[in-house]
């Protein structure tokens, strides 16, 4: 452990940030100027310029990189003033970067393999109305950054305090509880959530290859000028093999994408951490690019959670949490959190949530209208179309579009049958699904606007679809009758206007 920083004088990163910055630097040139570097390569073929001559360029080119990292590092300071957080920077052109600590939210950590080696750390601190990380340290000490955090995050509550601001209690952890550990994933744990990633898109597109590979064979055959017995002797003698040759392609092809999902998740949650802290909620993953990202408890929009029928059968779930953010970052934001159990996810749920709040929730359908016009307009359509655009092709085997028809009413059917929505005075609750089952669970209070739309065929109907949106969420419940969405507008917006509780 690092002794502890005075972080009100002026402190440079670590040396490593020399060739961060050089690496930055050379991305941002490659990235941009890759046109002219093309050129400038091949002018240098056509003058026929020797070997010396062009690692003269390359050399001098990344002298030149060298340099401006050298003084990037050497111009760059960070601070702490008057409960601001100071960045300074620029070389020719100076800049001068500050975030009061009241208006923090978040301060994450990031780690790629360049940093691993080094020992330093990305910090991050996100602002409230900013949408980027307004804040941005390279090349610090974890050490040094979880000071840093603390530092900013503890005074941050002092001036929250001296201010007044209004806190729910049941979404405050007390200062007693240090940090424990929810969910930690081992190698075993890893492998199972790998597996039970989404597979049906690989599989249905690679089936679909198979079967296009065989008919253009037997196209190949049978359009040929062979005659009828040759036709059938060369049909017999490569029919066997070639089938058993476009399974084995067929079964390969199904295999690399399915070991590449699964390493892609293994490096991607390696080492998985999620716990509860004094500051809220944490999660920490990753191999070559390792992320430690946080968010205060009142911060939180959306709890979600959900599995799919493989996370089933091993009594999987994926939480996910939404906090607080503008649209461009939302989906960065997000803790995603797979390969947690059923007791994992009631103690988020309990976490989040006042267990008196979820309490007396009354259970609501959706309107049976979602089937049929859902069936019309994207099954029976959609086939009379494909029907109509192939036929010229295809003749009467353009009939076999209609095998849309049933797989469009069932899973119409089967999404209607899980569309559930629970409702009490504080909180909503969002229940769908068609393979899996997936639930959203969100207070009222931290809806900032809701909506009210209808289709023509709804307006007739006298239904509507109801629009909640918050900080970089949205949710949507569809085909409820017209009053009952009208009364829940009002209650929604009764509650933005009359609560208080703050979610910042």
């Amino acid at each position: 452990m690092e002794k502890l920083n005075d972080f009100h004088i002026p402190t440079r990163q670590a040396t490593a940030a020399v060739i961060l910055f050089f690496i930055k630097f050379l991305k941002i040139s490659v990235k941009q100027a890759w046109p002219f570097i093309l050129s400038v390569l091949y002018g240098a073929r056509k003058m026929e310029l020797g070997e010396w001559q062009i690692y003269l360029i390359v050399i001098g080119t990344a002298a030149i990189y060298l340099t401006v990292s050298i003084l990037s590092y050497l111009k760059f300071y960070y601070y702490v003033k008057d409960n601001e957080i100071v960045i300074e920077k620029g070389i020719i052109s100076k800049t001068k970067l500050n975030i009061p600590f009241e208006k923090v939210q978040t301060v994450n950590f990031k780690q790629n393999v360049v940093q691993q080696i080094f020992k330093v750390v990305t910090f991050e601190v996100d602002s409230a109305g900013s949408n980027k990380q307004e804040i941005s340290l390279s090349a610090i000490t974890e050490d040094k950054a979880n000071q840093l955090r603390e530092y900013i995050l503890t005074e941050k509550q002092k001036i929250d305090q001296t201010e007044k601001v209004p806190v729910s209690e049941e979404q405050t952890i007390p200062e007693s509880v240090e940090e424990k550990t929810i969910l930690k994933l081992g190698i075993a744990d890893l492998i199972k959530v790998g597996v039970t990633q989404n597979h049906f898109k690989s599989l249905g597109i690679l089936m679909a290859f198979v079967f296009w590979i065989y008919s253009q064979y037997t196209e190949i055959f049978q359009g040929s000028d062979v005659g009828e017995e040759e036709f059938k002797e060369a049909y017999q003698s490569y029919h066997n093999e070639t089938i058993l040759l476009i399974l084995f392609f067929g079964f390969f092809l199904f295999l690399t994408p399915f070991f590449i999902s699964l390493i892609a998740s293994v490096v991607r949650n390696f080492d998985l951490i999620f716990s509860i802290s004094t500051d809220g909620l944490k999660l920490r993953n990753g191999l070559f690019n390792k992320q430690q990202r946080s968010t205060t408890l009142k911060k939180v929009q959306v709890l979600a959670w959900g599995r799919n029928p493989l996370q089933k059968l091993l009594q999987l779930f994926t939480i996910k949490v939404y906090p607080a953010a503008s649209s461009q970052q939302s989906m960065k934001k997000i803790l995603n959190i797979p390969g947690s159990k059923k007791e994992q996810v009631e103690e988020v749920i309990n976490t989040l949530f006042a267990s008196e709040d979820l309490e007396n929730m009354k259970e609501h359908r959706i309107q049976k209208n979602f089937i049929s016009r859902n069936f019309l307009m994207l099954g029976i359509v959609p086939s009379i179309i494909a029907i109509i655009l192939s036929f010229y092709f295809f003749g009467f085997n353009a009939l076999y579009w209609m095998f849309l028809l049933p797989v469009s009413f069932l899973v119409f059917y089967f999404r209607y049958q899980k569309w559930r929505y629970f409702m009490n005075e504080e909180v909503l609750k969002i229940q769908h699904g068609l393979f899996g089952l997936h639930h959203k669970l969100i207070y009222w209070y931290k809806i900032q606007a809701v909506r009210i739309s209808q289709t023509p065929y709804q307006l007739r109907k006298g239904l509507a679809n109801i629009h909640f949106y918050m900080a970089g969420n949205y949710i949507k419940i569809p085909y409820i009758k017209l009053e009952k969405a009208i009364a829940i507008q009002n209650y929604v917006l009764y509650k933005i206007e009359s609560d208080k509780r703050d979610w910042m």
